[in-house]
């Protein structure tokens, strides 16, 4: 997808094609769509490529991107009156996010892969202008490949094929998925 390609429209849903290798800067800048999800075959996500996508609810970046650029989805998640909670899976092969990638946004839900990669991930989201104390970080863990041992800390909390991390650092509530 080009540069600019879709920038300023008023279009509310996208299905990529699984063949898609680049999506390029500001591809969807300033348009209207709630939802995308980035094929596999994506690598990087550009420099501002859903910028002030005000209206995204939900973002799915698939394992093995590995960089997402800076303002990438600068002003993005707003919250809406009665709506869904704005959320994005960010999995662990993303090793460096850029200024201003998550810069105004109402992100509350983080979707990842691993709790070994909360740490390294919350740096990063904070760093690129998200506040991370609003935000509940939930680990994915297969049903049928609980893990060994139980939490040590108590704000860690497994639960139907969930861990629920850290959530504004009050107890969680169990959520069934």
């Amino acid at each position: 997808i080009g540069m600019g390609a879709f920038g300023e429209a008023t279009i509310l849903s996208v299905t990529l094609p699984s063949s898609l290798t680049h999506i390029g800067e500001g591809a969807f800048e300033m348009c209207n769509v709630e939802e995308i999800t980035i094929p596999s075959g994506v690598k990087v996500i550009e420099f501002a490529t859903f910028w002030a996508c005000r209206n995204l609810k939900s973002a799915t970046i698939p394992e093995g991107v590995t960089s997402i650029g800076e303002g990438a989805f600068y002003k993005c998640f707003k919250k809406r009156s009665g709506g869904s909670h704005p959320e994005i899976t960010i999995p662990s092969s993303v090793t460096s996010i850029g200024a201003r990638a998550f810069e105004d946004c109402e992100l509350e839900v983080v979707r990842v892969s691993s709790d070994e990669y909360v740490e390294r991930l919350k740096q990063m989201l904070a760093a690129s202008g998200l506040d991370v104390s609003k935000v509940r970080f939930e680990v994915t863990v297969p049903p049928d490949d609980p893990p060994d041992d139980p939490p040590d800390d108590p704000l860690d909390v497994y639960t139907y094929g969930k861990i629920f991390v850290d959530y504004l650092g009050d107890p969680l509530s169990f959520v069934q998925a």
